[in-house]
Parts: C-alpha cells; sequence; structure tokens
C-alpha cells in the first residue's frame, strides 16, 4: 500500500522574513503571560504544599566550617 503526501508551496508573494519579524511581539506577549502563569503556578503550589527546609541555620553553620564554605551558599546535602 503506498501513501500520497501533496505539498502546496507557499505563493511568492509570502515573505518569511517580514512574517517572523511582524510576529515578535505576539511571541514577547506569549513569552510574558507563560512567565506569568509560572509564577502563579509556584505561587499556588507553595501555598498547597510548602516547601520545607530540612536544614537548619546551625546544621548550615557547622556543614559551612567542614568545607570551608559560607553557611548561606549551602542549599542542601546529598549523602550516598
Amino acid at each position: 500500500m503506498t501513501h500520497s503526501t501533496y505539498i502546496q508551496q507557499a505563493p511568492s508573494s509570502f515573505k518569511l522574513n517580514q512574517t517572523l519579524v511582524a510576529d515578535a511581539p505576539r511571541r514577547d506577549e506569549q513569552a510574558l503571560a507563560q512567565a506569568e502563569l509560572d509564577t502563579h503556578l509556584e505561587t499556588q503550589a507553595e501555598a498547597v504544599a510548602p516547601t520545607q527546609d530540612p536544614l537548619t541555620s546551625r546544621d548550615r553553620r557547622i556543614i559551612g566550617e567542614i568545607i570551608e564554605v559560607q553557611p548561606e551558599s549551602i542549599r542542601t546535602i546529598w549523602i550516598e
């Protein structure tokens, strides 16, 4: 069994670069809307299930002394 695919070539009046440039403001609005949605979703997720930090400031200070870094730079610790 064969499968035929038909394609249509763009008309000669079609200008790809002009279309992309004209479409740029819409993409900027879409990116802005997506960022706003992401922020909203993060806020909602935090409200439903707040993130609890397993490390106390004392833990960070001790770990920082052991590995010789600033305690504020310690986000998590992983031991295998």
